[in-house]
Order: C-alpha cells, then structure tokens, then sequence
C-alpha cells in the first residue's frame, strides 16, 4: 500500500482524529500522531501489530464489523477498545475498504473517536430518569393510599352520624378526594410519567358519581363526547373536580319528582383553547342564581377552579343548564 503521497501525509498528520491503515492481513502499516496519542503508544510502535490490538478483548467478535466491510465497504458504529496499558474506552469506529485504481481492495482505512465521556454522561442521564420515574411513581402512589386513608376516615365520621345533611356533606367530600386520586391512580398505572389519558379519566369519574346516586342513575342518561386523548394532570384535576361538582349538582337538584333526563359532557380543542361543556336538559337554574355568590359549597368549589384553570365561564339556563368552559391549553 502506497502511503508516500505528500498531499495524503499533510492530511492524516494534521488531522486531530486518529486514523489508522490496515492491509488484507490485518497488520497496520500507517497510523497518524493523533492515533498514538489516543492508544498511548510510541511512535511506530503500531507498525506491522494486528488490529486485534485495539480491541477492548483479543477475544471480542469483530465478525460483524468485517462481514459489513465485505459486503458494504465499510462499517460505522460504536464499540469499546483498549489502550496500550489495557484501559477500556468507548469508540466510536468508522471502518473503510482502501481499494487501488483496477478496483482490487488492498486494505483498511479507520477513524475513531474517544467517546466514553458521552457514553458515561448518557448512562447517568438514563438512570438518572428511571430514578426519576420511580420517584414520581411512588408519589403518585402514596398521595392515591393517603386520600384514600382520608376517605375511609370521613366514613367512619358518617357512620356516626344520624344527620342526613352532614352525611351528605360527608359523601360529598368523598367524591372529591376520589376524583383527585383517580387522575394518580391513572398515572401510577401507566409505564411512564405524562399526561392524564382523559377519555379513561371521565369514564371512571363519571362512573364514581353514577355508583353514588342508584335511582337516579336509572332515569337519566349520560352522554359524552371528548375529542382530546390527553391532558396534563394540573388542567386534569381541578377540570374533573368540575366535573364531579357539576354531576352531582345535576343529579340533586335538575330532575326532582323522578323525571327522566339527560346529562352530556363535551370536551373538544379549539386551537389552543380546550373547552369544556356540561348540559342537563333539567329544570334549570334559580332566576336569581350567580355563581359568584351562591352560597353552595359546590359551586364555591367550581368557582375557585375556574380560577385555578385561568378559565373563563358562560352560563345558560334556557331548557335546562348549560355550562361552558374555555381554558388555555399546554
């Protein structure tokens, strides 16, 4: 292999990156300053010693790197080497067949690269996310065990209680806390920390509400609609809160005397507005009623999330309530 051109030594001599030539036997017959300063050996050491002495193992299997060079001409990947004083690094290699002008390969041509500095700060960034994961994980999983704790005690403060208005207020407050840890629950049962899935969300929420209330599930009909697959958990809670508020004022108040009705949920992107909608075709609302002033716990607790969510709120009571709201999305 003719390695005497004088335009090919100002290259490889200057370059920073070591390259390396091999002929067919696999002995190298040329090797640039930079490749003995990577593999720490003294000038013209490399001369005539197999390529073997690069590899992190005499042993490693290189047979794929040598098929691709056979088939393709050449090979480019990562894998670990070694040094003279036999300290592994990670490389990465690219490999290519030398051939002279009649076509006939004469040997090998390589580049490499110290990447262990990547490859090291890439583990650490990697166990550093599953350390994160487990962590989120077991948050979830923790605050879902303590609301359900708090739940339970609630239950036992009902059970004492002969007052239908506090057991209410009681059952009430269950919902709530079962709404918040439904949104966990879907979290810590997913494979990885992200959005809500909402249409799950609202099916479990709504079925929460419609175990709460029997007879009346058996008269009015809930229809929904929701065209948006995920949301963040801080717009998915404090909006199935909502929810929650919304349903259970339909169910107590909208259809008294046993009427039939129907109930639908619409949640649908508008450009960067996500809005919301809740109908009942029920009795509607008091002449009087603003939400702002309303003295239901409910709606005190609607409100203040509306305010949460930076939402704004449109209020229709002709054939029934009708709610509306639009709120930026992430």
């Amino acid at each position: 292999m003719n390695l005497e051109s004088t335009f090919f030594k100002q290259i490889a001599e200057n370059n920073w990156d070591p390259i390396v030539f091999a002929d067919l036997k696999n002995e190298v017959v040329y090797a640039n300053p930079a490749a003995y300063t990577l593999y720490e050996f003294e000038p013209g050491e490399l001369i005539g010693q197999n390529v073997d002495v690069f590899n992190a193992k005499t042993s490693h299997d290189t047979s794929h790197i040598v098929q691709s060079i056979i088939d393709n001409g050449g090979w480019s990947g990562e894998l670990m080497q070694r040094k003279k004083n036999g300290e592994h690094f990670y490389a990465h290699l690219t490999v290519s067949l030398i051939f002279v002008e009649d076509g006939e390969p004469v040997g090998y041509a390589s580049n490499s690269k110290d990447i262990s500095e990547r490859v090291k700060a890439k583990e650490l960034l990697e166990t550093a996310l599953k350390e994160k994961e487990v962590l989120f994980q077991e948050i979830h999983h923790r605050l879902k065990n303590n609301l359900a704790i708090i739940s339970s005690i609630l239950e036992l403060q009902a059970d004492k209680s002969d007052d239908p208005k506090f057991v209410r207020a009681i059952r009430d407050s269950q919902r709530r806390i079962k709404t918040t840890a439904l949104a966990h629950e879907i979290l810590y049962e997913t494979d990885t920390i992200g959005p809500v899935d909402l249409n799950n969300y609202v099916e479990n929420l709504s079925n929460n509400v419609l175990d709460s209330f029997v007879e009346e599930n058996s008269r009015i009909s809930l229809k929904k609609h929701i065209d948006i697959e995920n949301l963040d958990i801080d717009h998915a809670i404090p909006l199935g809160l909502i929810m929650n508020e919304l349903m259970t004022n339909s169910f107590k108040h909208a259809f008294p005397e046993k009427r039939d009705g129907e109930i639908q949920i619409r949640i649908v992107q508008e450009g960067d507005m996500i809005n919301f909608k809740f109908e009942d075709n029920g009795i509607g609302l008091p002449n009087a009623f603003d939400i702002n002033s309303s003295g239901s716990t409910g709606m005190i607790v609607v409100n203040s999330l509306i305010d949460q969510l930076e939402g704004e709120l449109e209020i229709n009571s002709e054939n029934g309530t009708h709610y509306s709201i639009t709120f930026k999305s992430n």
